[in-house]
């Protein structure tokens, strides 16, 4: 079901299944930033991986990349730089356990922190919860609902618990934002957060 069935449709502060089954293909992806199971469940991995296992598995012919989705998570650049839709769904599967397993949990928290300050409200209810079940977040004190200068702060703080808690995270490299050191690359980071689509975005749930 994860793979035929994923949790593509935002609702009920959720990701839900889309009720329709398919395989998993990579166009809309790469074409119109359509979230994917693979992706969402492998969220350490990028669309160019994603694309390749599609070939090598199962035929399917190569689809036209940016650099970008090339060399960075898929479900980083949906998270930091997709539309409202994008995030919400990302968000909640980076909460999601079968992804955290497949991907690891420990290096995750100062991406889901940047969304402590998203503008929209239900981003930021989802990825609270989802923060909340990493390793020293279970206290974390939140409201998604106050004002933009508490939101900041909040994100302040979930960077500096990361920081306080982390050892050595499990994945590294370009392609997840961090470094060989463990820290966070910050110029990546915060280009894609500026690059962030803002367009309004209406769900009907």
């Amino acid at each position: 079901m994860n793979c035929h069935m994923p949790h593509t449709t935002y609702a009920l502060l959720k990701g839900i299944r889309s009720h329709q089954i398919e395989s998993p293909r990579i166009a809309a992806s790469a074409r119109f930033g359509v979230p994917n199971a693979c992706n969402l469940c492998h969220l350490d991995k990028t669309l160019a991986w994603t694309g390749e296992h599609m070939t090598q598995w199962y035929g399917q012919g190569e689809v036209s990349m940016t650099e970008e989705q090339r060399t960075i998570s898929a479900a980083l650049l949906w998270l930091l730089k997709g539309h409202a839709a994008q995030r919400v769904i990302t968000a909640w599967h980076v909460g999601w356990e079968p992804a955290l397993k497949a991907s690891e949990r420990d290096w995750l928290a100062p991406f889901q922190a940047e969304l402590l300050a998203d503008e929209y409200r239900v981003v930021r209810y989802v990825v609270a919860r989802g923060l909340r079940s990493l390793p020293g977040f279970g206290n974390f004190r939140y409201d998604f609902l106050t004002d933009d200068t508490a939101l900041r702060k909040a994100a302040r703080e979930a960077q500096k618990t990361w920081a306080l808690n982390l050892e050595r995270p499990s994945r590294r490299g370009p392609e997840v934002l961090i470094g060989g050191d463990g820290m966070v690359l910050e110029e990546r980071l915060r280009a894609l957060v500026a690059a962030k689509d803002q367009r309004p975005v209406t769900i009907k749930e």
